[in-house]
């Protein structure tokens, strides 16, 4: 077979049309592949005076002698601009020898080749009149199309201006797919297709000056732009791969190049098939055009399609298709230990498909231990299988003989299970709805206090399951993900569990959706549906009267308007509330919901409960604001099994939706930036003991979560909906029945509901009986609260919390979240001397728990003093909060400001959580940072006077109420902190001294240590500071702050160990002048010292990491060493030293940079702190 045989057969293989191969494809042999190839380059790069290609092209590419295929592209940018038939240089070469390279260790063969230094396009093919009047014929453009033909005499010969017609023609969609004889098969078969030649080819990310690529300013090659038109639909049509790591490649592909086309307009969707077939063209090749075009008419609209891939289960397992679960045991034949994961879908009996398994762990003595997240689901679990729950073993008949079940709150030895996991050697744990619980362990406010417990016996229980010759484990999820598997399994270092996927899909229920901004219009269809007699189940996410939405409003209208009905509300109250009708109701729920004509519950029957109640329920209505996770929404609506209507509304972006959208990596760097700070911090509290690097693998699981979570809330209806149409179910658009006035009415009805309900339960609040502190403390410890102890209760929590009286204002404002706000003033303003003392508190909790191991994300939570530090030393906020004083953009001090929060965005978005544009005016940046940290606000009071006529602002006033709250703590922390005890004319006086050790000024060259006051009593008060040569010139500058700070403590509370006054006193001159000119190698400036981190940056980003961890260590601490001495010698300022950071932090995102990091010196952290506090 010759050459161009081969090649006609090759492309025939692709289904592709003989004209389009003959019209795109060119038989190269010889030199002729080179000649094409090397087109980008300068000539005499590659070609010799003779006009030979030089030796060191004709050996790279001497494989291309043998000969191959070229395909070229029409030059669609020309096209857009009106021109026909203009060519692009650009292609690719398919040598019949192609050659080789080597990749991570392993020999690849290179099947294509690509002109080097080009930029690379995109595969637009010649097109012949008679494939382009089968395109336009397929869109209804076929009479258009023939009047192009009226002078063609060979329909075979190409159409010049075929690309140009598409381009003007929006209307006619776009299948992008990967390879040029992919996309000359689509051609083929009807439909207008352009191809890549790789994935990840149909954009570009531009570089920093160091060569980091900036992700967030990705644009579209300008081929694939001159296509991307408003409303234009586009199509991909990438492999269907089923290697997980090119499946994830593709899906990020996908989702980049999708996001690009959806800001330009376009409608996206993406279609798969069989992976049977790989590509288009093997499936059109091997099935026919008809197969493609049901794939085609299936295509997945976008959103939908990000959710069907987002993390989900790929772990190899046994596959099923039941209805119902049914028995385990072929799976476990044999098998004395195992890990048993079960994905089932709901409704499919997971939870009674173990009952056997419990039913012979109770006949072989073996313990059994039930984990959940809620209470009720617990005790729900418990009575199902037939053991205790905790709260409850002790006055059973069984006493606990079988194990118990538990929240997982209550993994730890002070609460009232004191639980110990070595009392748990060989049981059988359980974890139902394993993703919640797991959630639940590693974020749930609920577990803050004793995390650190909790997750170490956690830990140990399941390590010590797994590794028991006859423990077991068993986790079931309708939503099981690889997530989760891989916490518990990596807990024992990789656990190959046994993984049961039944991807039963029943038949679904008819879903109607409600639009719109909110739930008017289902409400009143509600209200029309139960005046009619329907018996309708109500869920909400919302359970507080502060909602309007809210289980309790709702339940308020319902009464009003049907006072003749029976209506039940299910919430966390009603269900713990001693005499209501909902107390212990879940394990019931069967029996006593039938007697009822409209159920109302909220989250807290969304899992681990079956309502398999027929007959009774004529339709369930849900209202979804975003406080549930989308897996929690479908949940919920699943809870009664039986197949009636469904009627939800569902907010388009969850109202838990942060104002930073954050992937994994941006999570992760987060987290760690914060750490670090904190670390530095920790110096002042003279505590290095701290461990927030323990618990690895739960934060892993908790940035992976995060992430998801972050996606899903900012796309909550769309993800919401594409999961229910996964399961089954109809989803169908509700339609309208009120007018705009009507809607207006109705919400305005429901608001007066809500407000009066507000008003009148936070004056109940105030009126609540006060309590002693130790009836506060029995109330808190209590599991279940009437409805006027939970009023004591509330009040009693604002009174500790507020320390003034309580009004309705104040019990309407903390709802709404004054304390957080009001905190960071108070520490950040008149309460900043008592912020050494109220973190260190957290420090002792921490240390004294459990031997100072502390959960990352609760270490950045729990200290404020990071958040401070910023607010204080980077942002110089203390400045701006003077009520009197006006502002104008083109203040000195907004300016400066400006140019700060510029060159530190990441820095302010990691530690305070909030995000500032970067076209953010200087005066709209100072705002935002009151409005977020503080909730002050900066109010227009007009234009000045000049001619520019500038506005001017003014800082608001904190209203009286949060005035007379600070002055309260300010007076608490002083009764209990008197100045003559802890000396602050004293500590101002150190730290002004404290500031000159750090940052000698030009009035004044001495370098500061301090040392002790020989002769003194002490028992006298120091005020006063001797000022006498050091002896210890080694322990100036660079390394010696978190010893200053010790020695600081020293002088403001001397120990009986060691009797000595402190005083700062200075170096002596020469000492100095040797200290300022040592190491001649670390003087130079700004731009030596930028240039020696781009080199660094660029040696880490290329993977030349030193094999030898401590050596990275050292040149990383040495480089921000040797930026420390041009800040103390004022070659640079603060803010070019936190912009220079910041990149070495992105730079090296790496895990061994993170493991060098924990090499580094005390002395280095101390160092950061002391540059910190030079600001």
């Amino acid at each position: 077979m010759n050459g161009w045989t081969q090649i006609q057969q090759e492309w025939l293989n692709s289904a592709s049309s003989p004209q389009i191969t003959r019209l795109n494809v060119k038989h190269l042999t010889g030199d002729t592949p080179r000649e094409y190839l090397l087109y980008a380059l300068p000539e005499h790069e590659w070609r010799c005076n003779n006009a030979t290609v030089r030796t060191k092209y004709r050996q790279k590419y001497a494989h291309t002698e043998h000969g191959g295929w070229w395909c070229g592209t029409v030059d669609v940018i020309a096209a857009a601009n009106g021109e026909s038939n203009a060519k692009s240089e650009w292609g690719c070469f398919k040598p019949f020898q192609p050659r080789f390279f080597c990749q991570n260790g392993k020999t690849k063969v290179l099947k294509y080749e690509h002109p080097p230094q080009a930029p690379t396009e995109l595969f637009a093919l010649s097109v012949p009149y008679s494939i382009g009047l089968k395109i336009a014929s397929r869109y209804g453009l076929g009479e258009e199309y023939a009047k192009r033909l009226a002078l063609v005499t060979n329909l075979a010969d190409e159409d010049p201006g075929f690309w140009r017609w598409v381009i003007e023609h929006p209307q006619i969609p776009l299948i992008i797919t990967e390879g040029a004889k992919k996309a000359a098969c689509l051609l083929s078969a009807g439909y207008v297709a352009i191809a890549l030649p790789g994935i990840f080819n149909g954009y570009r990310s531009p570089k920093d000056e160091f060569g980091k690529k900036i992700w967030r300013a990705s644009f579209l090659i300008p081929q694939l732009e001159v296509f991307a038109k408003p409303g234009r639909k586009i199509y991909f049509a990438f492999d269907q791969d089923t290697k997980p790591k090119t499946v994830t490649n593709v899906n990020t592909a996908i989702k980049k190049t999708g996001k690009l086309l959806q800001r330009k307009g376009c409608s996206v969707k993406v279609i798969t098939w069989n992976p049977t077939w790989k590509g288009v063209d093997d499936l059109i090749f091997n099935c026919g055009r008809e197969e493609f075009d049901s794939a085609f008419a299936a295509a997945i609209p976008f959103k939908k399609w990000q959710f069907l891939t987002k993390p989900k289960l790929t772990k190899l397992a046994e596959k099923i298709c039941r209805e119902y679960v049914g028995d385990l045991s072929v799976y476990l034949e044999g098998k004395e230990q195992y890990f048993l994961a079960i994905r089932s879908p709901k409704g499919t009996g997971k939870t009674e498909s173990l009952s056997a398994i419990v039913e012979a762990a109770k006949r072989t003595g073996q313990k059994i231990i039930i984990l959940t997240h809620r209470v009720q689901l617990g005790r729900a679990l418990c009575e199902r299988y037939g053991i205790d729950y905790v709260s409850e073993f002790r006055n059973s008949e069984t006493k606990g003989v079988f194990g118990y079940g538990l929240c997982v709150d209550s993994l730890h030895p002070k609460s009232q299970a004191n639980f110990n996991p070595e009392e748990w050697q060989d049981a059988l744990v359980i974890i139902d709805e394993v993703e919640q619980v797991l959630w639940h362990l590693v974020n749930s406010s609920t577990c803050t206090k004793n995390r650190a417990a909790i997750l170490e016996n956690f830990y140990q229980l399941i390590r010590q399951t797994l590794v028991s010759p006859i423990g077991k484990l068993i986790i079931a999820d309708a939503d099981l993900t690889d997530d989760s598997i891989n916490l518990l399994s990596s807990l024992v270092g990789g656990y190959n569990p046994i993984v049961i996927d039944n991807g039963f899909i029943s038949k679904g229920y008819n879903c109607y959706v409600y639009g719109g901004n909110d739930p008017t219009e289902l409400i009143n269809q509600l209200m029309s549906a139960i005046a009619r007699g329907e018996k309708p189940l109500v869920l909400t996410s919302a359970q507080k009267v502060k909602s309007t939405y809210s289980a309790q409003n709702l339940e308020r209208i319902i009464r009003e308007k049907f006072p003749d009905l029976k209506v039940l509300r299910i919430d966390g109250e009603t269900v713990a509330e001693k005499g209501h009708e909902a107390e212990g109701i879940i394990p019931n729920l069967n029996q006593e919901l039938p007697l009822y004509d409209v159920v109302i519950a909220s989250p807290s029957i969304e899992t681990g409960v079956s309502i398999d109640v027929r007959g009774h329920f004529t339709s369930v209505w849900g209202i979804f604001q975003g406080v549930q996770s989308t897996d929690s929404v479908r949940q919920a609506l699943m809870r009664l099994r039986e197949l009636v209507p469904r009627h939800i509304w569902v907010r388009k972006v969850a109202v838990t939706a942060s104002s930073i959208k954050k992937n994994k990596n941006r999570i992760f760097i987060s987290q760690q930036n914060q750490a670090e700070i904190n670390t530095v911090f920790l110096a002042d509290f003279g505590s290095t003991n701290i461990d927030s690097d323990c618990f690895s693998e739960a934060l892993h699981f908790w940035v992976n979560k995060s992430a998801q979570i972050s996606h899903e809330a900012f796309n909550y209806r769309d993800t919401v909906l594409a999961g229910l149409e996964m399961e089954g179910n109809i989803v169908i658009p509700a339609e309208e029945f009120l007018s705009k006035q009507e809607k207006l009415e109705v919400k305005a009805e429901l608001k007066a509901t809500k407000e009066s309900a507000y008003t009148e339960y936070c004056e109940t609040v105030v009126k609540a009986e006060d309590v002693t502190e130790n009836e506060y403390k029995r109330l808190k410890d209590k599991r279940s609260h009437s409805a006027p102890e939970r009023l004591q209760l509330k009040k009693a929590e604002l009174k500790h919390r507020y320390r003034v009286d309580i009004t309705p204002e104040l019990v309407r404002r903390d709802e709404n979240g004054l304390y957080t706000q009001l905190r960071l003033l108070y520490y950040a303003t008149s309460g900043k001397e008592y912020l050494k003392q109220r973190d260190a508190k957290k420090i002792e909790s921490w240390l004294s728990e459990c031997e100072g191991k502390v959960f990352r994300p609760d270490y950045n939570r729990g200290l404020l003093t990071a958040k401070v530090k910023v607010l204080e030393k980077l942002l110089s906020v203390g400045d701006f909060l003077n009520y009197d004083r006006e502002w104008r953009n083109s203040d000195g001090e907004l300016q400066k400001l400006g140019e700060i929060v510029q060159k530190c965005r990441l820095q302010i978005e990691n530690v305070l959580g909030f995000k500032i544009p970067k076209s953010a005016t200087p005066i709209r940046a100072l705002s935002q940072i009151l409005s977020n940290c503080f909730d002050l606000s900066l109010l227009k009071i007009g234009r000045d006077a000049t001619g520019c006529r500038e506005r001017v602002y003014q800082l608001q006033q904190p209203p009286e109420l949060a005035r007379q709250i600070l002055t309260a703590w300010r007076e608490w922390d002083e009764s209990f902190n008197p100045s003559t005890e802890v000396g602050i004319p004293k500590r101002q006086s150190l730290e002004t001294l404290q500031d000159k050790a750090l940052s000698p000024s030009t009035e004044d060259n001495n370098i500061y240590t301090l040392s002790p006051v020989d002769g003194q009593d002490t028992t006298q008060s120091s005020t006063e500071f001797e000022v006498s040569p050091s002896t210890q010139p080694e322990k100036v500058g660079f390394a010696e702050y978190g010893q200053l700070e010790t020695l600081q403590d020293k002088a403001l509370s001397p120990s009986t160990e060691d009797n000595n006054i402190y005083t700062l006193s200075p170096v002596d001159e020469s000492l100095s002048s040797q200290t300022n000119c040592s190491g001649g190698e670390a003087r130079g400036d700004a731009s030596q010292f930028k240039q020696i981190l781009r080199s660094l940056k660029r040696r880490v980003e290329q993977s030349k990491i030193p094999e030898n961890l401590t050596q990275l260590a050292c040149e990383v601490e040495y480089n921000i060493k040797f930026f420390w001495q041009m800040l103390k010698n004022q070659e640079t300022d603060f803010a070019g030293f936190l912009y220079e950071w910041q990149s070495i932090c992105e730079a090296y995102g790496s895990k061994e940079f993170h493991e060098a990091l924990g090499l580094m010196s005390a002395d280095f952290r101390s160092s950061l702190w002391a540059i910190f506090s030079l600001a």
